[in-house]
């Protein structure tokens, strides 16, 4: 099962996602972008519960995220948009 999302916000250049995590987790694996059907960057960390990614001045961005468990890969999230407030 890929994590859930619990929240996820942009804030100062930086998209901010909450998700759930599991001790046994070795990354997680994010793609995101200026739309959904053009998710062209990535960005892979072990950092569980929350990461943030340096933006330059999105306003927008739809991400989805997947973990890699012993080495097995969950399947994506859904895809995830995000604004500026």
């Amino acid at each position: 099962m890929p994590p859930i999302i619990w929240d996820a916000f942009i804030a100062d250049r930086k998209l901010v996602i909450g998700y759930s995590s599991d001790f046994n987790d070795g990354d997680y694996t994010v793609q995101y972008g200026a739309s959904s059907e053009n998710l062209d960057k990535e960005f892979v960390t072990n950092a569980r519960g929350m990461l943030s990614i340096d933006l330059n001045s999105e306003k927008e961005i739809f991400f989805k995220i997947k973990r890699n468990s012993d080495g097995k890969e969950s399947n994506w999230s859904q895809i995830v948009k995000v604004t500026t407030n």
